[in-house]
């Protein structure tokens, strides 16, 4: 039914909420320390690169919440 929609979603924000929370505000802090650094701005190849590392630093951290969030959808009784 409709319920089957939206089972997963609370769990789909648990895991994308701190992802994100994690990516952009590390990704912020990188950036201005690495342009404080560099003594300049940053260019769009270096965002990029600041970006993708910072990314893969949230995906790493938030794979497990991820993990837990794919079992409890597919198997709502509980993981065993």
């Amino acid at each position: 039914g409709i319920g089957g929609l939206y089972r997963g979603y609370w769990m789909s924000l648990v895991k994308a909420v701190p992802s994100y929370a994690f990516r952009f505000g590390v990704y912020e802090n990188v950036r201005r320390a690495y342009s404080s650094w560099k003594g300049r701005s940053t260019d769009p190849w270096e965002d990029v690169v600041l970006g993708t590392l910072t990314g893969s630093a949230a995906m790493f951290i938030t794979a497990p919440i991820d993990t837990v969030r794919t079992r409890l959808v597919y198997h709502p009784a509980g993981i065993k």
